[in-house]
């Protein structure tokens, strides 16, 4: 056992044994470097506050989180009605919600690829040729987040591409499998496991239903697909009211409860690189 311990166990007396002493400790060091390892501040940002600009020709893009740029990121996009992008591939793998519109990402030429209403789910991998394409006689609205730089590779050159976690995957909405979880909030997976570590799960809140002040082990972040939420931090009097295509984001253990305050249900998604708890404070 280190000096400092041997010092931490003297100084405490109490019953506990220095070996008690040093796994407590060693707890809380592994808690908060769990908590940093999150990298997620509370924020919320509603659908009327995103700024779009041009990127690509009629390509519009939004920050939600991060910079595509450099790294770790999430981005609002638009698309125009009966807009398809040429082939094309990334160096790193992303994942996207559709909001608005209808869409599709068919992937080497695909002939008939899933058409994606909003809610539906697609996911690109890394080197993967493929095109995206907004199909409907309205404009498309989506959002991407990845955990490395966002870029776009027209020539189909792969030299810079990098093996990661994303795999190349799509999941309509009519396709999701949504079963009960706490009373009658359900939730249906889009990847990973949120018992066991990184996930994308999709979650239903009846209409005017308002969990109980409760904090979670890990950050994660979210988005809303349909009706009205709120998420307000440590008894907020008048949280924002987040219509569909808003964005918000939890820390590890900030206080907070999570409401569907229209009077139709509400669906989101969530999304984060640990596992999820839920641990009521009240």
């Amino acid at each position: 056992m280190s000096a400092k311990k041997l010092v931490v166990c003297a100084a405490t007396m109490v019953l506990a044994s220095c070996a008690q002493v040093a796994t407590v400790q060693d707890t809380i060091t592994d808690a908060v470097a769990g908590d940093a390892a999150d990298n997620i501040d509370s924020t919320t940002l509603r659908v009327q506050d995103k700024a779009f600009t041009p990127q690509f020709g009629p390509v519009e893009f939004a920050d939600a989180f991060g910079s595509r740029e450099t790294g770790p990121h999430g981005t609002f996009g638009q698309f125009p009605a009966n807009f398809e992008t040429p082939a094309h591939i990334h160096s790193h793998g992303y994942r996207a919600v559709v909001l608005s519109g209808e869409m599709t990402n068919p992937f080497d030429g695909e002939a008939n690829p899933p058409v994606m209403s909003p809610g539906s789910y697609w996911s690109v991998a890394a080197g993967d040729n493929h095109v995206t394409a907004c199909v409907s006689e309205t404009p498309c609205e989506f959002m991407m987040w990845g955990a490395e730089k966002f870029d776009f590779i027209s020539d189909g050159n792969n030299s810079s591409v990098e093996t990661d976690i994303v795999s190349s995957v799509t999941l309509r909405e009519d396709d999701k499998v949504f079963t009960p979880q706490f009373g009658p909030v359900e939730f249906a997976d889009a990847f990973g496991s949120r018992e066991t570590g990184p996930h994308g799960t999709f979650g239903k809140f009846p209409a005017a239903f308002e969990t109980p002040v409760h904090t979670h082990s890990h950050g994660y972040q979210a988005i809303v697909i349909k009706g009205e939420m709120t998420n307000p931090f440590n008894g907020e009097a008048n949280p924002p009211v987040m219509q569909p295509g808003s964005y918000w984001s939890v820390a590890a253990n900030d206080s907070h409860t999570t409401a569907c305050v229209s009077e139709t249900p509400c669906e989101f998604l969530m999304w984060g690189d640990q596992n999820f708890d839920f641990n009521a404070t009240e």
